[in-house]
């Protein structure tokens, strides 16, 4: 039987007192950010050791495995992208552990093109993303190591099988592009913590020689979006931190290689607005911006002349997507919180793409084919796998690129779309899915999620996991709280910053309107939550333990003193607040949850997971917050800290490890609420 760990802790480090504003406050485990000392190595076997011994005491794992193996073996194919005579995609086919890329031929057969494996022996590599040149067959892909943020991209021509020397290191969160003439890539790299820079990087040259052309005047910045457009405009966005606003700059390449400093110009100012590129057409570069139009609206302008043009006026549904497809646009909208995808045609008339139930769309590829009738989208929803469709414009037909093959039916389960009242009456969108028939007995272990920040929208998706929760008569509650994007930028607002504690008020009031419903009890209900929703999970528990049985905090931000200090922390003050600003910090100090934990209290039992690669959220904020509750615990209740090795923030896991961290989750739930 598991119990909370009766390590001896360092005497000195216990006693360390963290000064911040002149506010004396107890980090007593700030020794666990110092992951090479012998007392942290020596922490983390034992709590290695507690952690295999709590679910060598569960039942079910051979079956659940075996479930979620057969789940998760279906081919996935995703990322298509059309070079000249060929379809390239991304597919991690039965009985491999990773993605690869592929050509696919019109009888559906699968050439390889790039396999991670043969890269590195141990698995430990995986491919990220990948661009190919529009007129050769050159393809430059972007390596990612034990699921860091941090991609090293190659290049390899395609045809003749060639491998070359290059290699580009330091990028993350924007993938390069290739110039017009296939001679060399553009790419931002991080040069500092916080400093990224625009390079140029010629083919065969040494990358200590790249020249770089564009360094932000401010720190703190992120550019994403890097693109040519139109055949001579070099174009990114850039934004402070994670901020929902950014800048579109820009710079005329005259259509030649350029080796010396470029002369950028701003084309929308940041702090304005957001801006989305979506194509150009006729000379003219399109955008979807929410400036002037909260849920967004189609723009369109003339850089040499900065005239801008209505497009498309603001809707009801929220534009998540919108790309220029020949004369005509195709815009992703979130509607009632799930996708509704358009077609508006060159002659001004609008039709809907028939979707196969209420889920997500993500549009793929629609860049590479303007001059075609053709796009593709993917669609997944709670209950049916992702899926890469074809759309044809003039047909309107909607077609399968590749059928999966699953062994169950989607009929057999519900999907019910609710709204329940928070704690200042404003009523808040909630998913709730089990299987078809379901007594609501109030007896039904109940998983509820949500994330809630960044302006993220958490939309119907799949899980091999939850189908196997729902198979087993379990009840998947999504609320789309306070701080996310489901109903827009204002939505966001009023779950940020000095407003943050209304996302946790949002979450615990679902769970209240899940128990009076007769959904569930507390005895029969647990949280579960990722990155900024492993937030949410930590300052649920903290603040009001009794409401759940049990909690899953993955990869979470729980040290909100000193988020700021590691990796790409400093880029969330944007959401969060800054520490070092006295208003702000007695904000994060009041609902940071590793400050609120408090001796002798009951909390329920809780699983923390964390990858020890991970280099966005650093695994130091899971260890600090689980030896605080282990210390803490005033129930017999388990507080356990798995560690995932090889694994960063999501990405990059291979299927073994996905299945293992699967079974894992299932099992805790199991155990501590059947």
């Amino acid at each position: 039987m598991f119990r909370r760990s009766l390590i001896i802790l360092p005497f000195l480090a216990a006693l360390s007192v963290a000064a911040i504003h002149f506010n004396a406050l107890d980090d007593p485990y700030r020794w666990l950010e110092d992951r090479e000392t012998p007392q942290t190595i020596d922490w983390l076997a034992e709590q290695h050791i507690k952690c295999e011994e709590y679910f060598a005491d569960t039942v079910g794992r051979s079956e659940i495995t075996k479930r979620l193996t057969e789940i998760m073996q279906m081919d996935s194919v995703y990322s298509p992208k059309i070079h000249q005579d060929y379809t390239f995609v991304m597919a991690r086919l039965k009985g491999q552990q990773h993605s690869s890329i592929y050509i696919v031929d019109e009888k559906k057969c699968f050439q390889l093109v790039v396999d991670p494996l043969t890269l590195s022996a141990d698995g430990t590599l995986s491919i990220s993303n990948y661009i190919i040149h529009d007129k050769s067959s050159l393809i430059a892909y972007g390596v990612q190591k034990s699921g860091s943020d941090f991609e090293e991209w190659h290049i390899k021509d395609f045809k003749t099988g060639q491998e070359f020397s290059d290699h580009l290191s330091r990028i993350k969160f924007c993938p390069p592009i290739w110039d017009v003439k296939g001679e060399g890539l553009y790419y931002f790299r991080f040069d500092d913590n916080d400093i990224q820079s625009l390079y140029y990087h010629r083919i065969g040259d040494l990358t200590e020689d790249d020249t770089k052309l564009y360094t932000s005047s401010l720190t703190g910045t992120i550019c994403v979006g890097l693109l040519i457009c139109d055949g001579h405009y070099l174009k990114f966005n850039e934004r402070k931190g994670c901020s929902i606003t950014n800048s579109v700059v820009y710079a005329d390449l005259d259509c030649e290689l350029c080796l010396k400093p470029l002369s950028f110009t701003e084309l929308f100012p940041q702090d304005d607005a957001s801006y989305s590129y979506a194509g150009c057409r006729d000379g003219r570069l399109y955008f979807f911006t929410d400036k002037g139009a909260p849920k967004g609206k189609i723009i369109s302008i003339d850089p040499a002349k900065n005239d801008i043009l209505e497009v498309l006026g603001e809707k009801q549904g929220i534009i998540q997507q919108a790309f220029c497809v020949g004369n005509n646009l195709i815009v992703n909208y979130l509607t009632n919180g799930y996708s509704n995808l358009q077609v508006i045609e060159d002659n001004g008339r609008q039709h809907s793409v028939s979707l196969p139930g209420i889920g997500t769309v993500t549009l793929a590829h629609a860049l590479q084919v303007a001059d075609a009738k053709e796009f593709f989208f993917s669609y997944h929803d709670f209950v049916r796998p992702t899926t890469l469709y074809v759309y044809n414009i003039e047909t309107k037909s909607v077609s399968h690129f590749l059928k999966p093959e699953f062994n169950w039916n989607p009929e057999d389960f519900e999907i019910h779309q609710l709204s329940y009242p928070s704690n200042d009456g404003v009523q808040v969108p909630l998913f709730v899915v089990h299987k078809k028939g379901l007594q609501l007995d109030s007896l039904n272990p109940t998983l509820l999620y949500a994330y809630g920040g960044f302006g993220l929208s958490v939309t119907p998706y799949f899980s091999s996991s939850n189908l196997v929760w729902f198979e087993t008569g379990g009840v998947y509650a999504v609320a789309s709280i306070r701080g996310g994007g489901e109903l827009g930028e204002e939505w966001h607002r009023a779950g940020i910053l000095k407003n943050k504690q209304q996302s946790f008020d949002d979450f615990k009031a679902a769970a209240t309107y899940l128990c009076n419903n007769g959904y569930t009890q507390k005895a029969k209900l647990a949280i579960h939550g990722g990155s900024n929703g492993g937030l949410l999970v930590g300052a649920c528990l903290t603040q009001n333990p009794e409401l759940f049985t049990a909690a899953i905090a993955d990869v979470g931000v729980f040290d909100m003193l000193r988020f700021h200090l590691f990796t790409v922390g400093w880029a969330w003050m944007t959401e969060y607040g800054s520490p070092d600003d006295p208003e702000d910090f007695e904000v994060l100090r009041k609902y940071s949850p590793y400050h609120c934990v408090e001796k002798g209290k009951a909390y329920p039992a809780t699983l923390i997971r964390t990858g020890d690669h991970d280099d966005r959220v650093v695994p130091l904020h899971s260890f600090k917050f689980a030896a605080a509750l282990q210390e803490a615990q005033g129930s017999e209740n388990p507080i356990v800290l798995r560690v995932n090795y090889n694994t960063g923030h999501g990405a990059g896991k291979s299927q073994n490890q996905m299945i293992l961290e699967a079974t894992e989750r299932l099992l805790f739930l199991n155990k501590e609420l059947r």
